[in-house]
């Protein structure tokens, strides 16, 4: 890891780096949206919830302002941050 950082001229994490730019990881914006981690990813994957990763499998990153989205507030308060997927839809209600 620490030739990957050093040839991609990365530095290392700095405890509070994140929180000094107001930045959540998933299970942090998870909870301050009291939903689970699965719905914050439905968000994310709708595109109603910015989020980034470094890398394929990375966590994502989330700005903490943008937990307060209207979008955001709008589908969990109307139960809309659900999967779109028929499939699970119909697994639910049988």
């Amino acid at each position: 890891m620490r030739n990957f950082r050093a040839e991609y001229q990365i530095g290392i994490y700095r405890e509070g780096e994140r929180a000094e730019r107001r930045e959540l990881i998933l299970h942090e914006a998870a909870s301050r949206l009291g939903v689970s981690k699965m719905t914050v990813i439905r968000l994310i994957r709708d595109g109603l919830l910015p989020a980034r990763q470094v890398c394929v499998g990375a966590p994502y990153v989330i700005r903490e302002d943008d937990l307060d989205r209207p979008a955001v507030r709008h589908a969990i308060e109307n139960g809309r941050a659900v999967s779109h997927d028929a499939r699970q839809e119909s697994l639910c209600f049988q």
